[in-house]
């Protein structure tokens, strides 16, 4: 059985689905759905087996169960035989029980080409052909419309184009249905020939300008990617950044990258990420000024506390001023907290590193210098492992929120907090805990962003990782979006060839920059946070108008009770002026 809550927390979760459902309505047809099953072709029949398997066991113990869908989810080097389908499809019928392809797709490797449409659609017309051969297959489904709708979008594996116009997939379901139907072309179909695709193939260029930009969705909130230099040069590297509106440099604007050799300061590469910025009309954000990793070793040889002082200082200083004005949030220090921090009883542990051996007080002295140097730039903390209580049983999240609590109740200049949101495929971390989180140092007057974010498959590059990678970049965003002292969040790298984690497949684009389903989680997450706040507006014009036509009315009755007593006034008068006429008379 799969390692999952279900499974941890009910063993027999299956067989209570199952019972309950029959239980319920006894006319409803009953399905098991899973993927790689399809055959022999895939993982050599083992989880064909394996699957098969479980199932005859469910019904060997009288299990309710009518049928076993087949996802059918294919890659156009992971094909699968019709001959081998068959036979899948023949043993499900030895146990009494029906079958449906229930989510096809073939997802193209190689890109928008004949070649790879072609063999799409064989396989679409294998894939029919076996369902209609088989007496026990009773439905065929494709998961999906149009190239654009799809979850593995970027492999174009459907049978109609982004633009709903068919491709070589759906004219090979129609000659399998006709053939399987002896019915024959009367009218001369457009069905694309072999060596003709069913629309021109076009360049990279082209599919990127089919790609929405997170930065069009944005409204002005910050989301972008970590950057480096010597990629520059890389057109398709460029159109991936440039659909963001935040960067930050990965690695040029550290102090190793700044002050190689005490005292000498070089801002080439940290500016040349600047401008690059500037130029794509990005803003940018300053990471980081004090760091106890991957520094030049005069740095760490410092064991004086005046001398490391007067260091820290002398660095802050320089680089604030250099930037003074161009960049307007840094992370002062990054990642100061030791990782087995409890958090109890208000508590945490300093990292034990050359920076607090030398100075322990070296985190009080660069907020503050920063705070002299430049009022007017926001002072983050980043560090990471902090995003809510499924990291580290939330120990180090509390170590961290205690320790920048003490700096605000001691007065130290800080404004915001980096949760750099590196997670794994089995380390995540749920929406709910993150808005706690954040939530926390909302209370503290703080500002938060996601600063680093990225999610390693520890399966490798597979389907169900890259679909929990979407699910984590889109929650993390949506977090940030409703949580209202979240200002940023950004990726750390562009592809995932550029990534430091890069054998997990981390990234939103993959390594030759085309968007993953990561991407799109982004730009669905946008698009659903745009229509709800699009909703409220709507709701509050609608209570404004509803306030204003009540006190319209107010008025209408209050000007009409004037009138009423104005009326009363003159039959007074009148009343009066008759009697002093009877009077007279």
């Amino acid at each position: 059985m799969r390692d999952t809550f279900l499974y941890r927390a009910l063993p027999n979760f299956v067989d209570v689905a199952f019972k309950t459902a029959r239980e319920v309505d006894p006319s409803v047809k009953l399905f098991y759905n899973d993927y790689d099953i399809e055959g022999d072709d895939i993982r050599k029949g083992m989880k064909t087996n394996a699957v098969y398997n479980f199932v005859k066991d469910l019904v060997d113990r009288g299990v309710p169960i009518d049928g076993v869908g087949l996802q059918y989810h294919l890659h156009t080097d992971k094909t699968v035989q019709y001959d081998n389908v068959m036979k899948t499809m023949r043993r499900f019928k030895d146990l009494g029980l029906e079958v449906q392809i229930t989510e096809m797709d073939v997802n193209s490797v190689e890109g928008k080409t004949e070649e790879s449409f072609a063999l799409q659609a064989k396989l679409y017309g294998e894939g029919l052909k076996a369902c209609l051969d088989s007496e026990n297959c009773t439905g065929f489904l494709i998961w999906g419309v149009g190239d654009s709708d799809s979850w593995r979008k970027e492999g174009y594996p459907l049978a109609f184009n982004s633009d709903y116009t068919p491709k070589p997939a759906y004219y090979a379901m129609l000659d399998v249905l006709k053939e399987y139907n002896n019915i024959e072309d009367e009218v001369e179909t457009e069905a694309p020939s072999d060596d003709k695709p069913s629309e021109p193939v076009k360049d990279e260029p082209a599919k990127d300008e089919e790609v929405e930009a997170v930065r069009d969705l944005a409204n002005g909130f910050r989301i972008g990617v970590a950057a480096n230099t010597l990629r520059f040069n890389d057109e398709a590297y460029i159109n991936a950044t440039k659909k963001f509106n935040y960067m930050v440099a990965e690695n040029g604007c550290k102090l190793s990258g700044i002050q190689p050799q005490k005292g000498v300061f070089t801002f080439d590469d940290c500016d040349a990420h600047l401008a690059k910025a500037e130029e794509l009309g990005m803003d940018f954000r300053g990471h980081c000024l004090i760091w106890h990793s991957w520094q030049p070793q005069w740095f760490q040889d410092i064991t004086d506390p005046e001398e490391m002082e007067k260091t820290i200082v002398n660095h802050v200083t320089t680089v604030l001023n250099h930037y003074k004005g161009k960049i307007d949030t840094w992370d002062i220090v990054n990642e100061a907290i030791d990782d087995e921090s409890t958090g109890e009883n208000g508590t945490w542990d300093m990292r034990d590193t050359f920076l607090y051996r030398a100075l322990p007080n070296f985190v009080d002295v660069a907020f503050k210098t920063a705070r002299e140097v430049d009022p007017s730039v926001k002072l983050f903390y980043n560090d990471y492992d902090i995003e809510g209580d499924d990291i580290r049983k939330g120990m180090k999240t509390n170590a961290v929120y205690n320790f920048v609590k003490d700096l605000v109740d001691r007065g130290i200049p800080i404004d915001g907090v980096g949760l750099q949101y590196h997670l794994h495929t089995d380390k995540t971390v749920q929406y709910d805990n993150v808005m706690k989180t954040m939530r926390r140092f909302n209370e503290l007057g703080l500002e938060v962003q996601i600063t680093e974010m990225d999610v390693n498959s520890v399966e490798g590059k597979t389907e169900e990782s890259f679909a929990l990678q979407a699910k984590l970049y889109g929650e993390g965003l949506k977090a940030c979006l409703d949580s209202e002292n979240c200002t940023g969040f950004l990726i750390w790298g562009v592809g995932d060839s550029d990534s430091w984690r890069k054998e997990g497949y981390p990234l939103a684009f993959n390594s030759d920059y085309t968007p993953k389903p990561a991407y799109y989680a982004l730009v669905n997450t946008l698009k659903e946070y745009n229509a709800e706040k699009s909703e409220e507006d709507v709701d509050v014009v609608e209570s404004d108008n509803e306030e204003a036509e009540n006190v319209d009315n107010d008025n209408v009755e209050e000007v009409e009770d004037s009138a009423d007593e104005e009326n009363a006034v003159e039959a007074d008068v009148e009343d009066a002026e008759d009697s002093a006429d009877d009077e007279e008379n």
